[in-house]
């Protein structure tokens, strides 16, 4: 057991106690007061009237009395006629008074031999009558079980539920128990002592409780001539009494246990419910962030698939205003273009398209003979750029942070293939304008970019036109 919990039971005790001490000083402290006065007035009026007498010769007399009453002889009257307390029904019967613990008080060794004798005689005989008490509880509570589980089965055909069965059952044996060994011998002890109904059912209830206060004794009165079996008959009905009680002590203490198996199981289950309880929220809660984590991913799919859309429509629309700056030829030159084998992507930057006009233009010039040089075409679109490159800085104040970011690093990469295309432009036109060869390269170069051809191959392209040359 825990100190918490026996702490807590101590305090519940002492409680108990001081509730109990408060009422017995209530009921019995008036009594008490009223003897004190009530033995002083009646000293009083025999000295009073007993002149003779002196108050010390009436203290030793009162003495003598108060001694001899302990010594269980009864100074009320003619003592010489009465029995022996200490015959061998007597002795017996407190010989049973020691062993059981009950200790009546009214009987008492008065000798040093007697006393000594009644110490070891103790030590021995209260663990001899323990185990005497515990076989016969345990043959008690066997013949109760069997008992039980015949009412048991007598209920139980009646289709009754199995705890009001063992509650019937068990106030049924108690009740019996209680008019067999409470009830019939106060009966018993009221007739043959003359005592009252509430002082016999007090007498046995102290007794099989072992409290023994010794106020009441069976076999106390001296006016009474006892049988000689009377006093060993009592103790025997104290032997079974005590085993009776002790069986029922033990029969509460066999359902405590079972409740508390029962509570434990149920707390158990309780914790089983609750731990499958929590497994269930936590299994859920991590769906519930699964889908949400699904959801949130799937709207920023559909927010990245928008924006793409966006800056294609964007770029078209771009696109579209830069054809609608330029003439009808340069239209025309365009669309013809568009529709060849140097189509180009919708994501592609705005910045770019000029220089592929550059080349294209001047590749479809060349194809028909037209002996328009490339210089020629980067005069008739660099107006076209212009208004391209001014149009985008228009665009660049009204788009948003992201897309600008987008746009940035396109622009960047353009003016690095610009800056590229411009260094290979004058190796071409330092070299003869009229080699066809050399013009073919360049524009290959143009169309691979435009293609997506990585640069190494390029580079062998060009290695190979010359070497043609």
């Amino acid at each position: 057991m825990d100190w918490r919990a026996v702490m807590a039971i101590f305090i519940v005790v002492v409680v108990y106690l001081v509730a109990g001490g408060l009422v017995f000083r209530a009921l019995e402290q008036p009594f008490e007061s009223r003897q004190k006065n009530t033995i002083a007035s009646e000293k009083a009026d025999f000295l009073r009237e007993h002149v003779c007498v002196t108050e010390l010769e009436l203290e030793k007399l009162i003495q003598h009395a108060v001694d001899a009453d302990n010594a269980g002889v009864s100074p009320i009257g003619n003592s010489s006629n009465s029995s022996s307390h200490w015959d061998l029904g007597g002795a017996f019967f407190f010989a049973g008074t020691v062993i059981t613990t009950i200790g009546y008080g009214k009987m008492a060794p008065s000798t040093v031999g007697g006393k000594v004798f009644c110490i070891l005689y103790a030590l021995f005989g209260i663990p001899l009558f323990g185990f005497l008490l515990a076989g016969i509880g345990d043959q008690l509570g066997t013949i109760f079980g069997k008992g039980i589980a015949r009412v048991e089965k007598v209920f139980r055909n009646k289709q009754v539920s199995q705890t009001k069965i063992r509650v019937i059952s068990t106030i049924v044996f108690i009740l019996a128990g209680c008019i067999v060994f409470v009830t019939i011998p106060a009966f018993i002890f009221k007739y043959i002592e003359g005592w009252t109904a509430l002082e016999s059912i007090y007498f046995v209830v102290v007794t099989l409780t072992t409290v023994g206060f010794g106020d009441f004794v069976a076999g106390g009165n001296a006016d009474i001539k006892y049988m000689e079996w009377y006093k060993p008959l009592v103790w025997f009905w104290i032997l079974v009494g005590l085993a009776y009680f002790a069986a029922v002590l033990s029969m509460i203490g066999d359902w405590l246990r079972v409740l508390s198996k029962k509570t434990q199981e149920e707390v158990g289950e309780i914790k089983a419910h609750a731990a499958e309880w929590k497994a269930n929220v936590t299994a859920e809660f991590r769906e519930t962030r699964r889908r949400l984590s699904v959801e949130i991913h799937d709207k920023l799919q559909r927010a990245a698939t928008i924006r793409s859309m966006e800056r294609r429509r964007l770029g078209l629309d771009q696109r579209a205003h830069s054809l609608d700056m330029l003439s009808p030829e340069k239209r025309s030159v365009f669309a013809t273009l568009e529709t060849g084998r140097f189509k180009a992507s919708s994501q592609e930057s705005i910045n770019n398209r000029p220089n592929n006009l550059r080349l294209k233009g001047s590749d479809k010039l060349n194809k028909h003979g037209q002996g328009a040089s490339e210089d020629n075409i980067i005069n008739k679109f660099g107006s076209s750029a212009k208004m391209t490159k001014r149009k985008n800085k228009d665009l660049k104040k009204t788009m948003p942070e992201d897309m600008h970011k987008i746009y940035e690093t396109f622009r960047n990469y353009s003016l690095d293939e610009e800056k590229k295309e411009e260094e290979k432009e004058k190796m071409c036109n330092s070299k003869n304008t009229s080699n066809t060869a050399v013009l073919t390269s360049c524009i290959q170069q143009h169309s691979d970019l435009e293609n997506g051809v990585i640069p190494n191959e390029a580079k062998e392209r060009e290695h190979k036109n010359k070497v043609l040359l």
